[in-house]
């Protein structure tokens, strides 16, 4: 007790209640590889901050400038690269493909497994640059560490997990995550993380997507794949992507910039169409009769996270 006294009257009290908040705080890694910037990632960053997160952005060092919130924890990707990462690269995509974006999504999860080692970080969650949080994680955090699992991913389909929200325990777990997609370097991202999940049970579970005790049931045996897996545990849902495909729209770019709200996924299991879906203080619900489940993000597939953001 007399060193921690010591210790505060050393840093100072309002520094050492800094140091304190921030391991309190729940641990966010953002990454944005390339040559160009786009605007929603910092709409994505503006939503995290409503909630305080310990916010974590790897970043290339020529967009670094482009992040406008300063008081994150900004790192830049040259610092992170070593001999993988510098050859790694996804086959039988087209690299020229949006400035590389099958090899950016899959390189990602090296930089992640590189940084949270030298971060020495645990228990953190991955997000993707358009998708939205509606919740602080604090109990999604220490459910998902109940679980006694390594790693958490979103699954809507049996074959692909969507990257929306990914939980690590810690370094360990996504270098191993990272060591399989080098070595499966012919695939996207979605369909390594699926294959690592499906190879690694014992180690990865799957975050709920449908709530659990309705008529409509997505407990499936095929392939031992329950998409109301921990329902219970967390009493709200996750969206892959179909639910923020639904509300918001797809990206213009791949409508042809047509006005695509209401798009119904053709991948996720179940209709997104069927349920309606309601704002309470700014954050999603899906209203399943006289019930509303917490909708604890969506991936804004349209990029205009601006109409979402929490006010």
């Amino acid at each position: 007790m007399d060193l921690v006294i010591l210790y505060i009257n050393m840093v100072g009290s309002n520094h050492m209640k800094k140091l304190i908040n921030n391991m309190e705080k729940v641990d966010i890694v953002l990454v944005h590889t390339g040559n160009y910037f786009y605007d929603y990632i910092n709409d994505c960053i503006d939503q995290l901050t409503k909630y305080d997160f310990n916010i974590h952005m790897i970043i290339s060092n020529k967009l670094e400038n482009y992040i406008t919130n300063r008081n994150i924890n900004i790192y830049l990707e040259q610092d992170l690269i070593d001999d993988d990462i510098s050859s790694f690269s996804i086959k039988n995509h087209d690299s020229n493909f949006r400035d590389g974006f099958w090899n950016r999504c899959s390189l990602r999860f090296l930089l992640i497994s590189k940084y949270a080692k030298i971060k020495n970080l645990t228990n953190f969650f991955h997000i993707e640059n358009d998708v939205l949080l509606f919740s602080d994680f604090q109990l999604i955090k220490s459910k998902s560490i109940e679980t006694n699992k390594s790693m958490i991913i979103v699954a809507d389909s049996f074959n692909r997990c969507v990257p929306s929200v990914v939980f690590f325990r810690d370094e360990e777990i996504s270098q191993e995550l990272s060591n399989f997609i080098t070595k499966n370097n012919t695939v996207s991202d979605m369909d390594n993380l699926f294959l690592f999940f499906e190879n690694n049970r014992d180690k990865v579970d799957n975050f709920p997507i449908f709530p659990d005790g309705f008529s409509d049931k997505y407990s499936i045996d095929y392939k031992n794949l329950n998409f109301q897996n921990l329902f219970s545990d967390f009493n709200s849902i996750f969206d892959g992507a179909a639910i923020g495909q639904y509300l918001g729209g797809i990206d213009p770019i791949n409508s042809g910039y047509r006005d695509t709200v209401g798009f119904v996924s053709e991948t996720c299991v179940f209709n997104v169409s069927k349920y309606k879906y309601v704002w309470k203080n700014y954050e999603p619900f899906m209203r399943i009769g006289d019930i509303d489940i917490k909708v604890n993000n969506l991936h804004i597939h349209s990029k205009n996270l601006k109409r979402f953001i929490k006010k």
